[in-house]
């Protein structure tokens, strides 16, 4: 890899300009600057995020626009709008660098969230798929693969990329296990301490200083020990156990910052807790986007004996528990993933068993009482290997003197802690399933389980590992045990990374389709197997609206996805397997009753399926919900022309408004009324 050219500017392409993605861009540019490269700012509101960031008006810094430099691949997305940028910036990211290369003429251009390029292009991993500048990226997702046990497309995607060394210029990951179990040389794949914090933040804004006085007045009100809910507030953080256990600590107070993300199944006893605990003068609560400096005040108050990560399916680094370890404060993670691997290998806090909220009830309240002394020489170590110095060497390893990370990711593996047995054993299990040693991955696994047979997360991974072995009565077996363990948010991710990989086989591969359904991991999963998803509309009351996979079945609180629920239908529907088809849009459509294209899916497949009267009963419940919608004369249209009803159908065809995505389809269907009446 040489070192960059300077005959050009250095282009930050930041897209989703918001949270971690906002200190990631701020960091690197500064380093940039700092040695003397020009550098281009690009993003959705690039001008405002770089102001906050302090970086506007420096020399050598430009802000744009991704609009306006990417007219040409993308003149129809709303770039503010994260459902459109972020298909937008992974499907079409090759169409963007060249409107970059065009407009720029780029020495190199860096993707803060290369993530999405794996997540949505089907094309990047493949041979001859490449760039029009010198592109780099950052990964965060890098070793999902090996926690769950499964690829998903994005997983095989990267490998893809990292075994060929190609497409990218080089990949950054944020996962130190990552590098050493992919690239250990950093040849292409290059580590990066996780730039967690905007480390030179600009004053938080006038706006914020009331909240920020008020902060500080709550923080010095009492002695008691202060429990943080901080950044993104939704189901996926655990909040509702941490809010049960701090209305059980009457010493204990809590402070929620961050965006509130709404969930029907939490909110009403969120509500009451917060209510009940803010009525106790227990509880400072600020919903929104607020400055970093808010957090800080918080964690540097030295009234913060740990931090609290109950998180499900969380897999890679967090921005939240490196910040807590920057002030001293260890934190109670969940036994899966980096996070965890952190804790035990360098001594920053303490794990418990994941889904379990009892035990993590116990550990947390010992936690309390323990405080951070304990733990304080470990998370002093450890936070020492990140900061402005050590990402400064990542990147002048990776851009200015190929010397990959100048000793950051050596320091960092040579610091880690002799593990116990079954811990070692299952890190020899991740690194046998990266190499995609599946026989070597369940073996290391079997051992572990010997050795703690109540480790959730390990018999997840081991009862994948069996599937894949085709040892299919073990992994059910297993898999039930799972969720009885309480890892139903984990199976219902397993369950959606089934179903995108099953989805994309029929996109690459139609013929290949069935038979990758026929032997997915779904049949194993509990609600998920054919027979359970064929009863469409559930006996008895009410599981099926709240999102359960199937009436009655051991997944029956678990939560897919409607948008999961829409793809594995359609997978069903392409394969012929028309009853398991309806019955997945019908829950699609219980989750979501107001999203229409369900219900024109579930109209389609009852339509592949000769069940006509159904299929026009789904669209005339669409009607009643959106009299104007859509594809709705269309639908009806091809119902009565199969039906043998041309003359009707024809009418509706005409229906269709020339606006409609359907209009193009609905004029196919009257050439070819002109073409039978013609002959």
């Amino acid at each position: 890899m040489t070192p960059l050219r300077r005959n050009g500017p250095f282009v930050l392409v930041n897209v989703l300009n918001y949270g971690h993605f906002n200190s990631y861009a701020a960091t690197i540019a500064r380093w940039a600057l700092a040695s003397g490269l020009d550098v281009v700012f690009l993003g959705h509101g690039a001008g405002q995020i770089a102001a906050r960031g302090g970086l506007a008006g420096q020399e050598g810094f430009a802000a744009m626009e991704i609009s306006g430099v990417c007219r040409a691949s993308c003149p129809e997305v709303h770039w503010g709008d994260a459902a459109q940028a972020k298909p937008a910036q992974g499907k079409r990211c090759r169409e963007i660098i060249a409107d970059i290369a065009r407009e720029l003429s780029p020495s190199a251009v860096l993707l803060i969230n290369a993530d999405e390029v794996f997540f949505q292009n089907p094309e990047v991993g493949e041979p001859g798929f490449t760039f029009d500048a010198p592109v780099y990226g950052i990964v965060t997702f890098g070793r999902r693969d090996t926690h769950y046990g499964v690829q998903d497309p994005y997983s095989r995607r990267l490998k893809a990329t990292l075994d060929r060394r190609s497409g990218f210029a080089g990949l950054f990951s944020i996962d130190e296990l990552h590098v050493r179990d992919g690239d250990p040389e950093e040849a292409f794949l290059h580590y990066l301490p996780d730039p967690y914090k905007e480390f030179h933040a600009a004053p938080a804004a006038a706006a914020a200083e009331e909240d920020s006085a008020a902060l500080r007045a709550f923080l010095a009100a009492a002695p008691g020990p202060i429990v943080p809910i901080l950044g993104k507030f939704d189901r996926r953080k655990g909040n509702l156990w941490i809010l049960r256990e701090v209305l059980n600590l009457p010493q204990a107070r809590v402070v929620v910052l961050g965006e509130r993300v709404a969930d029907p199944r939490d909110d009403a006893e969120i509500d009451s807790l917060l209510g009940a605990l803010a009525a106790q003068g227990r509880a400072f609560v600020r919903f929104g986007f607020l400055p970093q400096e808010m957090f800080d005040l918080v964690f540097a108050s030295g009234t913060v004996p740990c931090l609290p990560l109950p998180y499900r399916n969380h897999t890679g680094s967090s921005g939240i528990q490196l910040m807590a370890h920057e002030h001293g404060v260890p934190v109670l993670a969940p036994d899966f993933g980096l996070m965890a691997e952190r804790v035990h290998a360098h001594g920053l806090g303490e794990v418990f068993r994941p889904g379990d909220e009892a035990d993590f009830a116990v550990r947390f309240a010992a936690m309390l009482q323990r405080g951070a002394k304990p733990y304080r020489e470990g998370l002093q170590r450890f936070m020492g290997l990140f900061g402005v110095e050590a990402i400064g060497k990542a990147l002048d390893g990776m851009f200015l003197t190929n010397r990959p990370g100048q000793g950051n990711l050596r320091t960092i593996l040579h610091l880690r802690r002799d593990l116990p047995p079954h811990l070692a054993l299952a890190d020899t299990a991740r690194r046998a399933f990266a190499a995609a040693d599946i026989p070597g991955a369940e073996s290391a696994l079997a051992e572990a389980l010997k050795l703690a047979p109540e480790s959730p997360g390990l018999l997840l991974a081991h009862s994948v590992a069996l599937w894949r072995l085709d040892r299919k009565a073990g992994a059910t077996a297993g898999l039930q045990r799972c969720m009885e363990a309480g890892l139903d948010e984990e199976l219902s991710f397993l369950a959606q990374l089934t179903v995108q990989d099953i989805q994309q086989t029929f996109q690459l591969q139609p013929a290949l389709g069935a038979l990758t359904l026929k032997n997915s991991l779904l049949s194993a999963l509990p609600g998920l197997s054919p027979e359970s998803l064929a009863v469409e509309k559930a006996p008895g009351h009410g599981s099926l609206g709240q999102g359960s996979l199937a009436h009655g079945s051991p997944l029956g609180q678990t939560h897919l996805p409607p948008r999961s629920w829409q793809a594995l239908g359609g997978v069903f529907a392409q394969s012929g397997g028309h009853a398991q088809g309806a019955g997945c849009f019908r829950r699609a459509i219980a989750q979501a009753p107001v999203n229409q294209e369900y219900r024109l899916n579930l109209s389609d497949v009852l339509r592949y399926a000769g069940r006509f009267a159904e299929a026009l009963h789904a669209l005339d419940e669409l009607e009643r919900l959106a009299a104007h919608a859509h594809g709705l004369a269309h639908k009806r249209g091809q119902v009565l022309f199969e039906q043998g009803r041309h003359a009707e159908a024809e009418e509706l065809f005409r229906l269709e408004p020339p606006e409609s995505p359907f209009y193009a389809a609905a004029q196919g269907y009257l050439s070819r009324l002109a073409g039978q009446a013609a002959s």
